[in-house]
């Protein structure tokens, strides 16, 4: 028999786990969430890690209101941070759905608000329960200066939807249901065109002289 030819490249010897890939692949790399920080001297246990991530948000947006806290004042705001979240988590039928992460993200931002700091120190202070916190609207919550400008704005919608409708009155039926000639019968009450009121009052009483 002729002897093997030796191949012009032979394979190497190097096993498949010592080859390393130019680009690893995106579903190789895991997904890691970053845990918050979190400076309270006792720990966040709810069972839930979205959980303890949300009393862990609330807690950072409402110690920032306390300059300096010592420990005693951080477990306090602690206490007030997990009882929001349990009342939210409560209202949401006890499940993390999208009414809970809404409910968490609002009172985050609104007591992480800068411009707002009447809200959240009425809410470290006990002036505004947890129970409240969590059911309170985005209205409810905001600062005064904002709801002043709120009541502004409405009252200058208001006025512009009153000026776009047409200027109606009252006027009560015949009992047969017709205007007839009577301005004022014993029928039912119906909104009319002040500008066609007008018209029928000026047939009237040219029907008269």
């Amino acid at each position: 028999m002729p002897p093997k030819k030796k191949p012009l490249f032979p394979k190497s010897k190097k096993n498949k786990k010592d080859i390393i890939e130019p680009y690893p692949s995106i579903r190789k790399v895991p997904f890691i969430k970053k845990d918050i920080e979190f400076d309270c001297p006792h720990r966040v246990n709810t069972g839930s890690p979205e959980r303890d991530r949300a009393t862990k948000l609330i807690y950072n947006a409402m110690i920032r209101a306390i300059p300096n806290p010592n420990n005693i004042q951080k477990i306090d705001v602690l206490i007030i941070a997990s009882s929001v979240e349990h009342n939210i988590f409560r209202n949401s039928n006890c499940l993390v759905n999208n009414h809970y992460k809404d409910q968490i993200r609002s009172r985050v931002f609104n007591l992480a608000d800068s411009n707002n700091p009447e809200f959240v120190n009425d809410v470290v202070n006990g002036k505004i329960s947890p129970e409240n916190v969590a059911v309170m609207t985005a209205e409810e919550m905001a600062s005064s200066e904002k709801k002043r400008k709120n009541a502004i704005e409405l009252k200058k919608s208001e006025q512009k939807i009153i000026r776009q409708e047409p200027d109606l009155i009252p006027i009560k039926l015949d009992g047969d249901g017709s205007l007839g000639t009577a301005m004022s019968g014993c029928g039912p009450t119906v909104w009319i065109e002040r500008e066609q009121v007008n018209k029928f009052s000026e047939r009237v009483d040219d029907d008269y002289e």
